[in-house]
């Protein structure tokens, strides 16, 4: 059930009654005979006969006459002699592959509005969207376990420098199931099968933003990296891979209240707040706070237009908000504390392995070549200032327990060049 401000009015693909509430069922009409909605009664029964006036009281008996919808046996519906009696069940949902919308609006006719429709999506379009999720959430996965890992440069780039198939494939599965569900939402009229209108300023926020951040991480690609510095710290796909798995939630749905966007959005959340945090302590290119600005305004419309219509009331959908925006926030922070740290821990050994490297190699004698023919102007006496500073060097151990081998030299020398 859904309130009346939110729903969907402008529905072309949906029918519509309007019943009364009942104590033995959801709603009931019994204008020209008895037709209820989900009756609570443990026998169902069912009208042999209907009258031309009773199938034509209502879009639903109108669509489905004299119990088309059920073509199951065994369902519990008993068989009467009396007329114009009908009930939607399971077996009418189920059958009939029905989706119902129970609308609560005081009217003229009723107190309640049911809209159904039969869902004729193609078998083959659930399997496509079905093997495409599973694909995406793991490339999800994948990007995840690349940045805790503090290896996201090396996920996106070989060692030449060039993208990876497996990052490029991300972007190509991404950019087919996008063009794919906006021809499904544009030219099959399923734009207006969205139950809320929530759901369709959402949905244009998601295409809007897939759209743009695909474009941007192309451009990023393609332009030398230095003009984007740090851009290797993100995960990169992870937004448009998110924004992707909620649009086909979407499209499975009809709606943007099923149990995957809590979860989604959470996801999506945290690496906005993780980019929001690492935009506040290093320095940045100015299109990337651009970017960061779309992230914020999409997230937002996940927190109003995803989360808050699909809770039952205005308090639960508030505290599932601060809920969602603290976790984002805790994880993000925990994220980037831990990639700092992680880079400072690899600077200091990197540090440490090549400093006593540089300080071997100085206290080291490199040999001297073969001794060459003394030159007539030369003199014992010129060697000496020579022979002081190699000496010298040996004077300075870099380890303490070499001071006493070397001791006897360095007073020799130091006694040849005063003399």
């Amino acid at each position: 059930m859904f309130p009346a401000s939110d729903v969907n009015n402008d529905t072309n693909l949906w029918h519509k009654f309007h019943c009364e509430t009942s104590m033995t069922a959801l709603c009931r009409q019994e204008t020209l005979g008895s037709f209820s909605v989900f009756p609570t009664n443990a026998d169902v029964f069912i009208s042999q006969t209907q009258t031309e006036e009773f199938k034509t009281s209502n879009s639903y008996l109108l669509e489905f006459a004299t119990d088309s919808a059920c073509n199951r046996s065994s369902t519990g519906r008993l068989l009467e002699a009396s007329e114009n009696k009908y009930a939607i069940t399971l077996c009418d949902v189920l059958d009939a592959n029905l989706d119902l919308i129970i609308k609560l609006q005081q009217t003229t006719n009723g107190d309640m509005t049911v809209y159904w429709r039969k869902d004729e999506t193609s078998i083959w379009l659930l399997i496509f969207l079905a093997l495409a999720s599973i694909y995406l959430v793991s490339c999800v996965a994948q990007n995840i376990v690349a940045v805790i890992r503090n290896d996201s440069k090396h996920f996106h780039q070989d060692k030449n420098g060039l993208l990876t198939w497996r990052y490029k494939s991300q972007y190509l599965v991404t950019l087919v199931v996008i063009l794919w569900l906006l021809q499904d939402f544009a030219f099959n009229n399923m734009f207006t099968c969205l139950v809320l209108i929530s759901d369709k300023r959402l949905l244009i926020h998601l295409f809007v933003y897939v759209s743009v951040e695909w474009v941007w991480q192309t451009f990023v690609h393609l332009r030398k990296k230095h003009q984007f510095p740090h851009h290797e710290h993100f995960a990169s796909t992870v937004s448009i891979l998110t924004a992707t798995l909620l649009i086909i939630s979407s499209r499975i749905h009809l709606t943007f209240d099923n149990p995957y966007v809590a979860i989604l959005t959470a996801l999506f959340g945290v690496r906005t707040c993780y980019k929001l945090i690492w935009l506040g302590v290093h320095k940045m290119h100015y299109l990337q706070h651009v970017m960061q600005i779309l992230d914020l305004f999409v997230f937002s419309s996940l927190l109003g237009n995803g989360i808050m219509p699909a809770s039952a009331t205005v308090l639960d959908g508030t505290l599932l908000q601060h809920l969602l925006v603290f976790i984002s926030f805790l994880l993000a922070s925990l994220l980037v504390l831990y990639k700092m740290t992680a880079a400072k821990t690899k600077i200091e050994d990197f540090a440490s392995k090549t400093v006593p490297a540089s300080s071997t190699s100085s206290s080291t004698v490199t040999p001297t070549s073969p001794r060459s023919p003394r030159s007539p102007t030369s003199s014992p006496r010129d060697s000496l200032p020579l022979l002081a500073s190699s000496s010298s060097s040996l004077c300075t151990p870099s380890r303490s327990d070499s001071f006493a081998s070397l001791s006897s030299l360095c007073s020799f020398s130091s006694q040849s060049s005063s003399s």
